[in-house]
């Protein structure tokens, strides 16, 4: 599987590391937008 916890990057190498930040990236700037609307 190209998705997955983790794990998946230590097998697949750097390119996989490098899409789990971005996307993890995302996650965390779609968060931080949320919570500024909140307040």
């Amino acid at each position: 599987p190209v998705i997955g916890i983790p794990l998946p990057f230590f097998s697949y190498g750097g390119s996989s590391l490098w899409g789990f930040t971005l996307l993890l990236f995302i996650f965390l700037r779609i968060d931080a937008g949320r919570n500024l609307i909140r307040q």
